[in-house]
């Protein structure tokens, strides 16, 4: 989740020097720190369900953003990078959640 936070940021900004695009920094820059934040919930919150649910919906919402992008333009980037990214991040807490349901099933 910090690694994707922060290549969003990162991305944002890119665009923004890059081609001039405020856009480019308010969406980058707001949906890192929206799963920046969701890290923090993560870590600091009695229950962490909160905290993933956010970065996995900020994931599925850059994902319905940039794959219509991607299959328009075939631009491998930011479309592509940002799809795989996004892909990776909600399969990795998916496989997360499932590991730990299994865990817990195991372990009662």
């Amino acid at each position: 989740m910090l690694l994707y936070g922060l290549a969003m940021i990162g991305m944002g900004i890119h665009g923004y020097v890059g081609s001039q695009s405020p856009m480019s920094l308010v969406g980058g820059g707001a949906l890192g720190l929206l799963v920046l934040v969701g890290l923090w919930m993560s870590l600091k919150m009695k229950t962490p369900r909160w905290g993933y649910i956010l970065a996995i919906l900020m994931g599925v919402a850059a994902l319905g953003r940039f794959l219509p992008a991607y299959l328009k333009t075939r631009d491998a980037y930011p479309a592509l990078v940002i799809v795989v990214l996004s892909v990776l991040l909600i399969l990795v807490l998916a496989l997360g959640h499932f590991m730990a349901r299994s865990g817990a099933r195991t372990a009662s």
